[in-house]
Order: structure tokens, then C-alpha cells, then sequence
């Protein structure tokens, strides 16, 4: 039974969700660290990034626990 549920969320549209939704805070994150290097407390003074952070490691979990599996 959880064979058949891995095979549906693979190819499902929630994890087409996952790898937009990784993409979107991947890139978040890269432009969070660029703006601290230009300009130091730029980010951390107005947003806490440990929110973006998790989500963005729970999502990365999710994606390698549905990942299709290559034999």
C-alpha cells in the first residue's frame, strides 16, 4: 500500500508543487545570502530567515523521500 502511495506523489501535481516551491525558496535563500554580503544586516534586521530556512529543508526531505526510484 505504501508502494502504490509513493508511485501516485511522485507523479502527482503536489510534487511538481515541491520542486517549484524548492526552486522558489532556493533561490530566496541565494538572494538572501548575496544582499548580506553587499550589504551587512541588510536581511537580518527585517526578516527572520530560519522560517524560509526550514521550509526550505522540509520540502528538500519531502523531495528525496518521494523521489522516483532509477533500477
Amino acid at each position: 500500500m505504501l508502494n502504490k502511495r509513493i508511485k501516485f506523489i511522485s507523479g502527482s501535481k503536489f510534487h511538481q508543487f515541491c520542486w517549484e516551491f524548492f526552486y522558489v525558496l532556493s533561490g530566496a535563500l541565494g538572494l538572501f545570502a548575496l544582499m548580506e554580503i553587499i550589504k551587512p544586516w541588510s536581511v537580518v534586521n527585517y526578516l527572520n530567515i530560519s522560517l524560509v530556512l526550514l521550509l526550505w529543508v522540509l520540502d528538500a526531505m519531502i523531495l528525496l523521500a518521494f523521489r522516483e526510484k532509477k533500477v
